[in-house]
């Protein structure tokens, strides 16, 4: 089996630019399934894997679960049209986020404040850019499968 190379779909790595929603599903050896918002979320260093970071306060389940059960799916949505992937794959590392990837989260939560702002109006868009991003644990994920999960005809469909 070819390894898989995300750059060959360039439209997958542009909903990393924002404005975004990220969940990152998981489960524990006894299929006991965890969920956890992430705030930031960028390629990592081969052209299989990204890397997402989730803050502290909300890691701890996904983190307990990685070391039972690798297997992870991270969903990754655009909320100015709801267009979504859902990268599946397995955890391959976990460390503490730096800076400049906590930076990253930043720009992120903010660059979807906005958004948010649309559907919401300011107060949901100020309650919004509250959330917590830091400190915050990197996850680094190989990506095996990439789906669609726009609402519509397309949802489910693999793509990578």
């Amino acid at each position: 089996m070819s390894e898989l190379d995300l750059s060959s779909q360039p439209e997958v790595l542009a909903l990393f630019d924002g404005p975004v929603s990220i969940v990152v599903g998981s489960s524990s050896g006894h299929k006991k399934p965890h969920f956890a918002r992430a705030q930031g979320i960028r390629p990592g260093e081969r052209a299989n894997d990204v890397v997402v970071f989730v803050p502290d306060v909300t890691a701890h389940s996904i983190l307990s679960d990685v070391q039972e059960n690798e297997n992870i799916a991270v969903t990754v949505g655009d909320i100015s049209n709801f267009e979504t992937r859902q990268f599946v794959g397995v955890c391959t590392r976990v460390e503490q986020a730096s800076d400049s990837d906590l930076d990253l989260c930043d720009a992120m939560l903010a660059c979807s404040g906005e958004t948010v702002a649309m559907f919401f109006g300011d107060e949901g868009a100020e309650a919004w850019k509250r959330m917590v991003t830091r400190p915050a644990k990197a996850l680094h994920i190989q990506v095996l499968n990439v789906y669609d999960q726009t609402p519509g005809n397309r949802a489910g469909v693999k793509l990578l």
